[in-house]
């Protein structure tokens, strides 16, 4: 389970045959096939309403996690149907598993030899997370069935939701089933709807504090103080925190989360430790508390506690993620990537040039880069741009580098700069045949990059930039990918979570990877593989031989492919 800004309707066909239990069969051992009809099985999970407690009401979902819920493969459910007061057709606490299908779609399989059938009557319920030994009481109703969920031990809330898993886990969901006309035209199927609804409160704390960034002495670069200077922002330093009892789990956003039991004339309280800056870096522990409010069952409540230390002056250092903007008099500055902000996107995300991908010194080792004092940060720009090959020749590249997987050579070349330059000087009257670095060049004269030598002009990215791409921005090293080849590192696993952490954060520009094409976003790189390849950056969505793919590679691809394939230009500082 996970919580994102997409809601979607998840579906699945159970097909398998299942024998009923006579002494749980609604019909008593006497049903025949004649009597049920097969299930289609589609399940939503509803939002947690968001309800602040203190300072100015959200008028947006928070750019953070979300609050939107949807499932993932390896989530399971469990489901009851009952009918006349009893378990039917043996649906007693079964499990039905997700696997995704596609990037909206899925099915939720049972166990081997089971099913889910239909026959007049019968109700089913449903719930999340699935746990093993839980039982109901067939007599009562269907929504009494469902409430009572929450009163079962093994799925109340824990005081343990200190990580991802745990947090999840307490996010107990329910739904009664609704059985509608055939699942398509000329099916004997039926539908059984699941929507799901949250049956604890969720509890959201911001702790927040005064800081002023400002860079490290003898940095090239500025921070935007025109939307900084003395804002109240996420307080980086909080620590050991307690909400309500709880041990949350800390969200990307500096937020912290707890599922909660509902309860009437409450409040959001508890305590953390945060770091005095100015105070020689000593701890200090702060107690909070917001107005009495009822926790009611689906609804979110945010608490934004004020630091009551001082405003502090914090050097920061530049991070991958950061945003890099163009001054008046071609300086740079810098918006950081995890700064607070009003609305969907970043204080003048139009004029925003690139998003920082690399800015570990020990990586940048772009030697033409390094000559003209470019060592401080790789950059890749906000466009995207399709439809261009690598090079119609496949004439091995005598003054580049060709670079299998085998060693650690593949993450560490980044030079993009310099491997663009190469080509640009080597073909430069034959550019036709060079598709991507034509366009580079041509880009380049339009003048978007400064002229008083503060960073580089734009280049093909090298398969080690697009490496810390998937590393330092979606989350995931392709040397932990589970298929490993001299031309390739595949996974078939992260595709969705890496495509989607990089998205989440160029949306504060307005910006994205771009649409799929043909199923797929291809990236090239400057590095070459070998005479007839080059190395690409791909995400990849199908269905393949019955199993989904969502697939995320650096792999080498032939360079005359030129059929919608993508670059994303770069530049250093």
């Amino acid at each position: 389970m996970k919580y994102s800004f997409i809601i979607t309707a998840l579906c699945g066909i159970l097909l398998a045959c299942h024998g009923c239990t006579p002494e749980n069969d609604a019909y008593n051992g006497k049903g025949t096939d004649g009597d049920r009809v097969a299930l289609v099985v589609r399940a939503t999970a509803s939002n947690f309403n968001n309800f602040p407690v203190s300072g100015n009401p959200s008028t947006r979902t928070p750019l953070e996690s979300g609050l939107e819920t949807i499932f993932n493969t390896g989530d399971a459910i469990g489901i009851f149907a009952v009918k006349n007061g009893v378990i039917a057709d043996a649906v007693n606490n079964i499990k039905l598993t997700y696997l995704k299908t596609g990037i909206t779609t899925g099915d939720w399989n049972p166990p081997a030899g089971t099913s889910l059938y239909w026959r007049e009557g019968m109700d089913y319920i449903a719930y999340y997370p699935y746990k093993e030994g839980i039982t109901i009481d067939a007599g009562k109703t269907p929504a009494e069935i469902a409430a009572s969920l929450a009163d079962n031990d093994k799925l109340k809330p824990q005081t343990d939701q200190s990580t991802p898993g745990k947090y999840t886990a307490c996010d107990l969901m329910t739904a009664v089933g609704t059985v509608t006309g055939d699942a398509a035209a000329g099916s004997t199927k039926k539908i059984l709807n699941l929507k799901f609804q949250h049956r604890f409160a969720l509890l959201i704390l911001r702790p927040q504090a005064h800081f002023k960034y400002v860079a490290p002495d003898n940095a090239v670069f500025t921070y935007r103080t025109d939307v900084l200077t003395s804002k109240l922002i996420v307080d980086v330093t909080a620590k050991k925190v307690t909400l309500n009892g709880v041990s949350p789990c800390k969200m990307e956003d500096g937020s912290f989360r707890a599922i909660v039991l509902p309860q009437e004339n409450t409040e959001i309280a508890g305590n953390y430790t945060v770091t005095d800056i100015n105070g020689g870096g000593t701890d200090k522990a702060l107690t909070y508390s917001g107005s009495k409010k009822t926790f009611a069952a689906g609804s979110c409540y945010t608490l934004e506690v004020k630091s009551p230390l001082s405003i502090s002056e914090r050097t920061r250092e530049l991070a991958p993620g950061d945003f890099v903007f163009f001054s008046a008099d071609n300086k740079i500055e810098i918006f950081p990537g995890d700064g607070v902000f009003e609305g969907d996107t970043i204080p003048d995300y139009k004029n925003a040039v690139g998003m920082v991908v690399t800015c570990d010194p020990k990586k940048m080792t772009d030697a033409k880069c390094n000559e003209k004092g470019w060592n401080h940060a790789y950059v890749m720009g906000l466009k995207t741009f399709n439809g261009y090959n690598w090079s119609k020749t496949l004439l091995d590249e005598p003054d580049l580098p060709n670079i299998t997987a085998k060693t650690d050579s593949l993450e560490n070349d980044m030079n993009g700069y310099s491997e663009t330059e190469t080509i640009l000087a080597q073909h430069k009257d034959e550019l036709n045949n060079y598709g991507s670095f034509k366009f580079i060049k041509e880009y380049r004269e339009k003048n978007i990059i400064p002229d008083n030598d503060i960073c580089s002009p734009w280049f093909l990215p090298s398969i080690g930039q697009c490496f810390d791409l998937l590393i330092n921005i979606g989350g995931k090293s392709p040397r932990t990918f589970e298929i490993k080849q001299d031309n390739n590192l595949e996974t078939h696993k992260y595709g969705t979570e890496t495509k989607e952490k990089i998205n989440s954060q160029l949306a504060k520009t307005g910006s994205s990877l771009g649409e799929l094409i043909n199923y797929r976003n291809i990236f090239w790189c400057s590095t070459e593989f070998d005479s007839k390849n080059a190395w690409i950056l791909i995400w990849h969505f199908e269905v393949m031989n019955g199993v989904f793919w969502e697939r995320v590679a650096v792999k080498a691809y032939s360079k005359g492919a030129d059929s919608g394939h993508s670059f994303r230009p770069f530049f250093a500082f």
